[in-house]
This record gives structure tokens, sequence and C-alpha cells, in this order.
């Protein structure tokens, strides 16, 4: 029994480092995390949307008890999500980059990377928007507060800044733009600036701004929202924007 228990636990090791090392983790831990969508429920349907990883299945309701929130993802692949995203640098160095592309990835032109990117915010913006600005607003993290079986980066119950609505859609749009036409770091740079400018908000809010975009950067997830260059890209992308806000707030 014991020595069957140790070679259980020493398989599973030996699955979880290869899993660390593979762009596909959620979809090799077990068969159920491919469940990783976590749903909205309205009473007629329910729909993927952009959302952070709740932790094991974990269940949120509704003050009329509905459903609201499903997660089959454990807490380490929230881990790799995270720290997926603070490599996010421009220029993405694919060829020596320590998750490697498929061959069938790297045949595709970067452009074709670029405009997954850039569809995935365009086909569901006002929804990730929304999704944003929930790091402007209230309730981040209570959900998993003290409570080591849930993910802190999900936040099911999170409610969105009403006052980052505009200028962060304004940013996305910029954002989008600049992955359509490969414009690059000088591309987004001029065109983050221009944006946050035009939009009216407050130098003292654009470290807010940042933060916004960092909760989507951080959030972003393989193959759940897109695939593997598309999301480095994407996370590459809102990581220089953030920059871009925080240089022009003075930080």
């Amino acid at each position: 029994m014991v020595d069957g228990l140790r070679e259980v636990k020493k398989a599973f090791t030996v699955h979880k480092v290869v899993g660390r090392l593979c762009s596909c983790y959620t979809m090799i831990r077990s068969p159920v995390t491919v469940m990783c969508y976590l749903l909205y429920f309205d009473g007629k349907h329910a729909t993927p949307i952009l959302e952070g990883h709740a932790a094991s299945a974990g269940l949120g309701r509704s003050k009329n008890g509905q459903i609201r929130s499903v997660s089959w993802v454990s807490e380490d692949e929230c881990d790799i999500v995270a720290n997926s995203a603070a490599m996010a640098v421009l220029p993405v160095k694919f060829r020596i980059d320590p998750e490697p592309l498929t061959q069938e990835q790297m045949k595709s032109p970067l452009r074709d990377h670029l405009a997954e990117a850039a569809w995935s915010l365009i086909r569901n913006h006002e929804r990730i928007t929304k999704f944003c600005c929930r790091a402007a607003g209230d309730d981040v993290g209570n959900w998993a507060f003290g409570n080591p079986t849930r993910c802190e980066q999900s936040d099911p119950f999170a409610r969105p800044s009403q006052k980052m609505l505009a200028p962060v859609d304004a940013l996305l749009r910029s954002i989008a733009e600049v992955l359509l036409e490969a414009e690059g770091v000088e591309g987004l740079q001029r065109k983050v600036l221009a944006a946050a400018e035009a939009s009216g908000l407050p130098r003292d809010n654009w470290l807010l701004a940042g933060a916004c975009l960092a909760y989507l950067r951080d959030r972003v997830g393989v193959p759940r929202d897109m695939s593997l260059p598309a999301a480095k890209l994407l996370r590459a992308h809102l990581a220089e924007a953030i920059g871009v806000l925080r240089t022009g707030a003075g930080n």
C-alpha cells in the first residue's frame, strides 16, 4: 500500500514538472481541466468570457442561488498564467522563448498571431473592458481571501469601476489597432500615449489605468482564450502599454 502511494506521488510529481514546461499545461494536467472556461449563467444560456481562474472547481453563487461561475482549474495552473505574464516583453523572441511554439505555429506568419490577439480584444470588447476595470473597482481578491482552495486571480463577484470604462476602452482600442497594423514598440508607445491623453483621464489616474491593463495581462489563458503565440503577443503589448502609462504618470 505504502509503496503504491509512493509510486503515485512520484508519477504525479514528474507529470507536474513536465506540465510546467508545456504551454498546454491545462490540457494535459487531467481530462477534467479541459473545462477551463468560466461561465456566466443568465438563466437562458451560458457564455464563455475572459476571466481569471478559480481553484479546484470553485463555485460562486448569485444572491438568488443560481450558479454564477464555474472553473475547473487548479492554483498551480494560476501560477503558470502569472509567471507567463511576468515574462511578457516586446519584442517577443519566440525562437529563444522557454515555452517553444509548435512547428505549425512557427510556420504561421507573425501577422496571423498579431491578428488573433487583436481579434480577442475586438470580438468581446465591452465585456473585456469591464473585466479590466475590476482592478479599479470593488471586491478584487475578496473571493479567494483566506481560502487556499481558491485562486487569487479569480474575482467572480468583483465590480468594475464605472469611471474607468471609457479610458480603458480607448487604451484597449489603441492596442488592438497596433496589433492589427503590426506597428511594434514605437507605434504602441505613440498610440497608447495619444489614447490616454485624448481620454481626458488625469495623469494622477494613469497608474490606475495601467493596473486595469495589468489585470487583463495577468489573466490571459492558453488555450482557453487564444493560442500561445497570440497570448504572448497580447501580454507583451499590454505590458508595454503599462510602462507607457507609468512613465506618463511620472513613476
